[in-house]
């Protein structure tokens, strides 16, 4: 035998003596073994073929080449770099294809990819590697819609003998993101079952917080913003805070008084003619001691028992009712009467009747009050 345990020995009749003739028999059976012994060597050109495992004794193997073919070898940087398993060359949006390295020439469960989506899916997604047959993307047991793969964000596909399974994107967290500013959940069920939140409103650099009701229920609640509600019904809703928008009732529908599904505000009050617009309490000479609106109300006295009561937010035209009752400790009948009025002024003159059926204009000595009802500018 020409290697015993990994080493070689000469077979019988060596060494030879100095001096022994040399025979046949000899030479013949120890070159013959000699030359199996070579030829169960490694030759580093390559030529041999090994013919068993080689057991490197924590010996390593240096400087080896990157492997390019499904049987070489692989160096640890390929490992280390997942070369192996990164997909190059991606093309399609529901018909995905790339290159592998090296060549994929058959699928195999459990085999890991990586890639980047050259573009974003719409729909049902195949994934096609070198030669092998287009494959479809599944998500969750169930086959991609839409918007789970996304332009230039890496995902991570795991085949498991039938289709791919996407195990991972770092756009899953907005994984329909066919809308931007939008985050969605998907039921892990039925796919087709998403609830979106639009985040469009929301000021760059801020957060809105969301929660949900305390005792259950299906609405979310924001603590930062004035939310739009569309076609929606309340039940015995608490609101604490400004509603604006459509629903608010306008000048023309306050005045026209034919809208039965807005919501009327105090700004929208004062167009509504049935409702009180002003009033005062007015303490002779010319004393304002209280009024609606509270500012913006003036008294001036013209002539004895003649004021003129003027509205800094006048109305909306000179067609409005004003009634003005006259106080007077003295028991003395007054009779007012109106003779001038514009949006903003109305002007009165008191009388008192006298003897030999005459009148005559006098001034309250206690205090005149007057209410007005119109539509107000």
């Amino acid at each position: 035998m020409a290697f015993s345990a990994g080493t070689y020995n000469l077979p019988a009749g060596n060494p030879v003596v100095t001096g022994t003739v040399i025979a046949s028999s000899w030479a013949n059976t120890t070159l013959s073994d000699i030359a199996t012994a070579l030829s169960t060597c490694v030759l580093k050109d390559g030529t041999q073929t090994l013919t068993a495992n080689i057991p490197m004794s924590n010996f390593k193997l240096t400087g080896l080449g990157a492997g390019t073919a499904g049987t070489d070898s692989v160096r640890l940087s390929q490992v280390q770099g997942n070369t192996v398993s990164y997909l190059t060359g991606t093309a399609g949006t529901n018909t995905v294809t790339a290159s592998a390295t090296p060549t994929l020439t058959a699928l195999a469960a459990g085999q890991v990819f990586r890639f980047i989506p050259a573009n974003t899916n719409t729909a049902a997604t195949t994934l096609q590697i070198d030669s092998t047959a287009a494959t479809n993307l599944f998500w969750k047991g169930a086959a991609l819609v839409g918007g789970e793969l996304v332009q230039n964000v890496p995902v991570e596909v795991f085949y498991d003998g039938t289709q791919y399974q996407l195990i991972g994107s770092a756009a899953m967290l907005n994984y329909n993101g066919l809308v931007d500013n939008v985050f969605r959940l998907r039921a892990f069920g039925d796919q087709t079952k998403m609830f979106a939140v639009s985040v469009t409103g929301v000021t760059a650099g801020a957060t809105v917080t969301m929660a949900s009701p305390a005792t259950g229920g299906s609405t979310f609640v924001g603590d930062t913003l004035i939310q739009t509600l569309t076609n929606k019904t309340l039940t015995s809703p608490t609101i604490n805070t400004l509603v604006t928008g459509s629903a608010i009732a306008t000048q023309a529908q306050m005045s026209g008084a034919s809208s039965l599904n807005t919501i009327v505000t105090p700004g929208a009050m004062k167009y509504f003619g049935g409702v009180v617009q002003g009033w005062g309490y007015i303490s002779p000479p010319s004393t304002v001691t209280s009024s609606f609106p509270s500012t913006g109300v003036s008294v001036v006295k013209n002539a004895t028992g003649d004021y003129s009561v003027t509205h800094a937010a006048g109305f909306l035209n000179d067609i409005y009712t004003t009634f003005f009752i006259a106080l007077d400790t003295t028991s003395t009948i007054f009779s007012p009467v109106i003779y001038a009025q514009t949006t903003a002024t109305v002007s009165v003159k008191f009388f008192s009747p006298v003897t030999a059926g005459g009148v005559l204009a006098v001034d309250p000595n206690a205090a005149f009050s007057y209410v007005c009802l119109g539509l107000h500018s």
